[in-house]
């Protein structure tokens, strides 16, 4: 039985805080959806996928992208047209179509005005894939979109299109299908690919959202240093969430509020506990020593150098009392880590 692996693209491009409907509008992946992409190749390295493809629209194709250097683009396999209101923000829909916006409330398939019929989209797609399959052997990997796979699996399921919105599926969620003799079945459905760090992929994932490699590994080195000692001092700690916490800790650092930033990516990405470091390596919400802490101090050495550089970026009174606080949790942690490894470990 070959086996089709149908995925939707990763998290497109929004503007902040608000949201676009988005059909046929070519709008590429915003940096989450890279570092989604970045994370489902990794995953879809333990999948024997003989050929892949996508649709001709620049989110499926920088996701396929990430799976095979080279996808092959099936313009079929696009999103359902939105007509009149593709590309526009819903907040602008709501104010030119007030009803029709309201009767989609309640039913989704009210027709929105210009847009593909939800059953040629499914005919469209369909007919894709098995000319696909026809001209191919083994598994294959297909990127696309949302609605159009939605009404893939109701074509498998052989249920009613106009409910397919009900099969949920997230943004890289891989659908499963089998294909044995012209007949499909659907294997599984919405599966998340969660992979293991490593550093290869924290690294991949740094250059995707353009972060400071050469920072970022210096600190996860000045972290396992530390590390070291602690542990040999007798001091329980996890040597791999300190060790990726550091890696990634600056991963959002061209964003406003990185901290937040970073650590709302690695959440969506499936990785709490890194996520709580990347959230407080700016300002510990402890002054124990745990995966944390270490990874705020490694951060932050030479403490008289990188202290005094960042005060004089400090401009307001407020600013200047949170860089007074996270230098007296600097020297704290100091004073514990080289009392308790019996040496000035910190300088």
């Amino acid at each position: 039985m070959r086996r089709i692996y149908l995925i939707r693209h990763a998290l497109p491009d929004q503007p902040p805080g608000k949201k676009r409907c988005i059909g046929s509008t070519d709008v590429p992946l915003g940096t989450l959806g890279k570092l989604q992409a970045v994370r489902l190749g990794e995953y879809m390295k333990t999948k024997p996928v003989s050929e892949v493809f996508c649709s001709g629209l620049s989110r499926a194709m920088e996701t396929a992208r990430a799976i095979s250097q080279d996808p092959i683009i099936v313009p079929d396999l696009r999103e359902m047209d939105a007509g009149e209101w593709d590309g526009l923000l819903f907040d602008e829909i709501r104010q030119k179509w007030p009803e029709i916006y309201e009767k989609r409330g309640t039913d989704p398939n009210y027709p929105i005005p210009g847009a593909e019929a939800i059953e040629q989209g499914q005919i469209r797609f369909a007919g894709a894939v098995e000319a696909i399959l026809q001209k191919t052997g083994g598994d294959i990997a297909i990127v696309a979109h949302c609605t159009v796979i939605q009404s893939f699996l109701s074509f498998v399921l052989g249920t009613d299109v106009k409910k397919c919105r009900d099969y949920r599926l997230d943004y890289t969620g891989i659908c499963t299908i089998g294909y044995d003799h012209g007949g499909y079945s659907v294997l599984d459905m919405n599966e998340i690919p969660v992979v293991p760090l490593t550093d290869a992929l924290c690294e991949s994932l740094l250059t995707a959202a353009g972060a400071p490699l050469e920072h970022c590994r210096n600190v996860a080195e000045t972290a396992d240093r530390i590390t070291r000692e602690l542990m040999a001092a007798g001091i329980s700690l996890d040597r791999e969430q300190i060790h990726f916490g550091a890696l990634l800790h600056d991963i959002a650092r061209k964003e406003q509020n990185h901290t937040d930033a970073g650590a709302q990516w690695m959440d969506a990405l499936g990785y709490p506990e890194i996520a709580d470091i990347v959230r407080t390596h700016h300002d510990p919400d402890t002054d124990e020593i745990c995966e944390k802490t270490v990874v705020f101090l490694a951060d932050k050495l030479p403490l008289e150098e990188r202290f005094s550089r960042s005060f004089s970026k400090c401009t307001t009174e407020a600013a200047r009392d949170a860089h007074g606080r996270r230098l007296e949790a600097a020297l704290v942690l100091k004073k514990k880590i080289n009392s308790l490894c019996g040496k000035e470990l910190i300088p």
